[in-house]
């Protein structure tokens, strides 16, 4: 087993609850401060779903996988998700099939997100280019155009600094104005709790808990995390913000109000 397999091997044993603690902490350290790895957990935790919706897991695997991912109806969506999509592929061996191992495992993730999260990692990574690139950072050369259009407009960045907890009550809210118009991106920096650890996703909702956006949030300096949420899937209004970390449990929930500025 070269090194590679070692380490898919730990991750997908901590995601399966059946490492020591010592272990444990290691890797949920690595996830706070490494975007890589947390993105790797992601990725990994997907491919249990599928690996399980296909018969793939060990009998003990698949009673660690039940136990810590089976027990939520988020978790049991993502299971019809991948079991949906495995129905739809080509069998195994199948001349007509473009599908190896491999692709079957990410186009199953994609399903997972799509119906537990509702946003996959290649739109958030999307929103980081456009973030490094507004604040002048030099793509590869072969990228940039000669001369922008004349109507395009740069990317705004708006960024809010949130706490824990719901705060009502007019003036009491954090508030955070968009451009009427043009691209923009809200950066939240949101504080944690003593007890968050580990990797943890962020889930965006109106008042009347209709889903807004979800994505992950990427670990920053002094205890906190960051997400950021495209300007154009914001209206005017109150939104609630929910942190969650494994087994979809909820670590903490902040508010904040969304204006416009006046054209």
């Amino acid at each position: 087993m070269n090194d590679r397999q070692d380490v898919d091997r730990s991750l997908r044993q901590y995601l399966l609850g059946a490492l020591a603690e010592e272990e444990r902490a290691r890797i949920d350290a690595d996830a706070l401060r490494d975007d890589g790895r947390f993105e790797e957990l992601l990725a990994l935790e997907d491919e249990l779903f599928h690996d399980y919706a296909r018969g793939g897991l060990s009998d003990s695997e698949r009673g660690q996988f039940e136990a810590r991912f089976l027990s939520t109806p988020e978790g049991l969506e993502r299971l019809d998700a991948a079991r949906a999509l495995l129905e739809r592929l080509p069998p195994a061996g199948s001349p007509s099939s473009w599908l190896t191992p491999r692709r079957a495992r990410w186009l199953a993730a994609a399903a997972a997100i799509l119906v537990a999260a509702g946003s996959a990692w290649l739109g958030w990574r999307s929103s980081q280019a456009r973030v490094r690139e507004a604040g002048g950072a030099s793509p590869a050369p072969a990228k940039v155009p000669t001369a922008a259009p004349p109507s395009a407009a740069p990317l705004r960045v708006i960024a809010l600094a949130l706490s824990p907890g719901l705060v009502r009550g007019e003036g009491g809210m954090p508030r955070a104005t968009l451009p009427a118009s043009g691209e923009a991106l809200l950066r939240l920096t949101l504080k944690l709790p003593a007890r968050a650890r580990g990797p943890l996703s962020a889930l965006l909702a109106s008042p009347d808990a209709i889903s807004i956006w979800s994505g992950p949030a990427a670990p920053a300096d002094g205890g906190r995390v960051a997400v950021e949420i495209p300007g154009r899937s914001l209206q005017e209004g109150d939104y609630e913000l929910v942190l969650s970390g494994r087994d979809s449990v909820e670590v903490a929930s902040y508010a904040f109000r969304v204006l416009r500025e006046q054209e």
